[in-house]
């Protein structure tokens, strides 16, 4: 098989494997950007939901302590309208108790003197004379700049000995002259009831803190008391420091108490200076998303997967039938060959079968006419010895004698053709033989012609020398007939070789007569070896000389192949086996 049709078989196999892989990243791309992007989508769904639940919950956070505070504002202002219309003798105790106004996170409530004593206290009639002047939220009132309601840290009240958050107003009289201070202590558990109704989950937080980032309630799942964390800063990145009326937000970032990454959300509680903040955290927030990534992660993997396994295989399976393909062509290429070579066996058997046949034939007819030319001849020199030179008789016996002669050449070319003639063999040595041939060719040459010769060494021959010489003479004047008058060359060569049907395995030698003649056809080439055919004229040829050839070279167990092509010339190739032992030959003296 033509090596250029592998390659093509090769090639496309190559190629088909580089679709299938272009093909096959292709598609685990998009296998993989639409797996990522749909977790992508959903861990946004997701943060999305968590951003808005913590929203609303800032929300209503942010509403039940506005609620709170104005229930507390409104208590102030009705205790302040008191304290100016009898300064003297107000009783908040005994207020409170006549009208219980006070918001349901209100632990207490008290109004400081502007000395810093306790005046009195919702909580114990005699709670006086109590030192409130060190606390922040009278301090912050003394020097009348502070104008508003002010909201102090959790502190441990001095009455109530609970952690409350203090909300203070200064009171003046018309005159501006200070008459005391106001203060509502709030418990950070009563504030709110959300924290109780809703999940914040494992580890959500709901806080209140104020402007400047103290906290001053946080709850979680473990402290429901809202004291998680109380008094300490959430100030930092991305926590705005500034948050105006009613602005809120959201923001996802590690938690600076406990170290848990929420989406948080924060709201300003209307115009106080108050700020609640809902996280919920993030993990707990993306456990479903994240269950659902190991899902189509283990599904994108797995199909991945199977599709690198199915790709890899048909790749193989591609590769594998393109070689056997090769194979196949392979196959039938030497299919194709053994059978040409089968029928070439055949043309030749059928060929040695014929000329056999023809030699047994030709060796049985020239046997009967030696027998019967044997008298002929024998009486025919009696009678030239009895009869007078000169005369008709001697002269008609004398032609008697050369046709007889002329018959007995031809009767020993038909018996050297059927290989019935005893021969004499000797160890040859080719290159002197042919050596000593050349000047007897070279002189019978016409000068139209040039004779060259390609002789190398060889090894010895066990051969009829007479007979190789016969053979070469007559191969270099079919040669020359080939040629005829026009200008042409003859090229005797010799080479070492080996027997074209033993595939290397026997040492031969190889004696080519090449010439640049007429050549021959096809239907000529078939017959060139029959007795007595012959492409010359009446009277030029017997038509032996071929045949004698081919049964000397028969006899030798050698093989003589030729081409030729019309117009370009012949080809004789003689192979003959080499001797056993070579060593140089005694050539006969009488060579022609």
């Amino acid at each position: 098989m033509p090596e250029r049709f592998a390659q093509h078989c090769r090639l496309r196999a190559a190629r088909t494997i580089a679709a299938v892989i272009v093909l096959g990243v292709l598609f685990l791309t998009s296998l993989w950007l639409v797996s990522l992007g749909s977790i992508s989508s959903a861990r946004k769904t997701a943060i999305d939901h968590t951003q808005i639940e913590a929203y609303n919950l800032a929300a209503a956070f942010a509403d039940e302590v506005s609620h709170s505070l104005d229930n507390v504002t409104a208590a102030m202002d009705i205790v302040a309208q008191r304290m100016r219309a009898d300064p003297k003798h107000f009783d908040i105790y005994a207020w409170s108790r006549e009208i219980p106004i006070l918001a349901r996170a209100t632990v207490q409530g008290s109004i400081i003197d502007p000395n810093g004593r306790l005046a009195g206290s919702t909580l114990d009639p005699a709670a006086e004379n109590v030192d409130l002047s060190d606390r922040e939220h009278f301090r912050i009132h003394l020097d009348g700049q502070f104008k508003g309601v002010f909201i102090s840290k959790p502190v441990i009240g001095r009455i109530s000995h609970q952690t409350t958050i203090q909300v203070s107003r200064r009171v003046d009289d018309k005159a501006g002259a200070m008459l005391g201070v106001i203060v509502f202590s709030l418990s950070p558990a009563s504030l709110t009831n959300l924290h109780l109704a809703i999940d914040l989950g494992i580890h959500g937080t709901l806080a209140l803190a104020r402007l400047d980032d103290v906290v001053l309630v946080r709850f979680n799942r473990e402290h429901p008391d809202g004291l998680a964390g109380v008094g300490q800063s959430i100030a930092g990145e991305p926590r705005p420091t500034t948050i105006a009326a009613n602005d809120s937000g959201t923001y996802i970032r590690k938690s600076v108490i406990d170290g848990t990454v929420r989406q948080y959300s924060y709201r300003r509680v209307g115009d106080y200076p108050l700020v609640v903040t809902v996280g919920l955290e993030l993990d707990e927030a993306l456990v479903g998303v994240r269950s659902n990534e190991r899902t189509v992660l283990t599904i994108a993997g797995t199909a991945s997967l199977i599709f690198i396994g199915l790709a890899a295989f048909l790749a193989i399976e591609i590769w594998r039938r393109g070689q056997n393909e090769i194979a196949l062509a392979t196959g039938h290429a030497k299919l194709e060959a053994d059978v040409a070579l089968r029928r070439q066996m055949e043309q030749q058997l059928l060929h040695a079968e014929k000329m056999e046949a023809i030699g047994t034939l030709a060796g049985g007819v020239a046997h009967e006419l030696n027998n019967a030319l044997l008298p002929i001849v024998v009486l025919t020199r009696l009678l030239l010895d009895k009869l007078p030179e000169v005369g008709i008789e001697h002269e008609c016996a004398h032609n008697i004698s050369l046709a007889s002669d002329r018959a007995r050449g031809l009767v020993k070319g038909i018996l050297a053709f059927s290989r019935k003639h005893e021969s004499t063999k000797t160890d040859v040595d080719f290159e002197r033989l042919i050596s000593d041939l050349l000047p007897m060719l070279e002189a019978t040459l016409p000068k139209s012609i040039r004779l060259t010769t390609e002789l190398s060494p060889v090894p010895v021959v066990n051969a009829d020398a007479h007979a190789l010489q016969g053979i070469i003479v007559n191969l270099v004047t079919n040669a020359v007939h080939a040629i005829g008058t026009a200008a042409g060359r003859i090229t005797i060569a010799l080479e070492p070789s080996d027997m074209p049907a033993t595939g290397g395995t026997s040492p031969a030698i190889r004696l080519k007569v090449t010439d640049t003649g007429c050549g021959m056809d096809a239907k000529t080439l078939d017959r060139i070896f029959e007795p007595f055919f012959t492409t010359k004229e009446v009277g030029v040829g017997t038509g032996l000389g071929l045949s004698v050839a081919h049964g000397v070279v028969a006899d030798h167990n050698g093989q003589i192949a030729v081409r030729s092509e019309l117009g370009k010339g012949t080809e004789f190739s003689i192979y003959l086996p080499a001797a056993a032992a070579p060593h140089p030959a005694q050539l006969f003296d009488q060579a022609a």
